[in-house]
């Protein structure tokens, strides 16, 4: 497994280098752009909130190929609202 170069990505950020990333680089690349993730968030949680606050930035397209494997990008706050009201179950 190749390790993850935040530069790189910084340098050509796409969708499908967000598809390979691991948790801990969906981190990496929050903490660049000042973005406070959650750390109880799931990984597909976490890259729908990178991905949302990228688009947002305009770091990302909003285009076809921004948004291809996500059907729509929820709020990042949303994200952390439906694990709450999960657990309280």
């Amino acid at each position: 497994m190749s390790t993850f170069d935040l530069e790189g990505f910084l340098s050509d950020p796409s969708v499908e280098q967000i598809d390979r990333c691991r948790k801990k680089d969906l981190y990496a690349i929050a903490a660049h752009f000042e973005f406070a993730a959650s750390p109880t968030l799931l990984k597909a949680e976490l890259k729908e909130a990178v991905v949302h606050m990228l688009v947002q930035k305009k770091v990302l397209g909003t285009g076809s190929s921004a948004t291809a494997s996500e059907p729509a990008i929820p709020h990042p706050c949303l994200l952390v609202q439906r694990r709450t009201a999960w657990r309280k179950r």
